[in-house]
């Protein structure tokens, strides 16, 4: 392995991972009806991905600016296209 495909290496691993925590917070909220609270995402997403604060924000971003969630004071709710996106990820597994 040479240094120059180190670090992409090492991007794909981070993304992957950040792809498999977006996926179990976004089941969690589906298990729950569509709606959750947002520390119960934080809490799975740092207890199962050691993802917590800053990295958590900018997930949780991913998903509103995806479309997949609607944030509401500490609530987080499934778009149509978050529940389309939980059903599409549980096909592939």
């Amino acid at each position: 392995m040479t240094s120059e495909t180190t670090p992409q290496s090492q991007d794909g691993i981070r993304e992957a991972h950040f792809a498999r925590a977006k996926k179990a917070i976004l089941e969690l909220a589906a298990d729950k009806g569509g709606t959750c609270r947002m520390s119960d995402m934080h809490t799975l997403s740092e207890s199962q991905f050691f993802i917590a604060h800053q990295q958590f924000s900018k997930l949780l971003e991913d998903c509103v600016e995806h479309g997949l969630v609607e944030v509401e004071g500490h609530d987080i709710t499934l778009t149509e296209k978050g529940h389309a996106f939980v059903a599409g990820a549980s096909k592939h597994e």
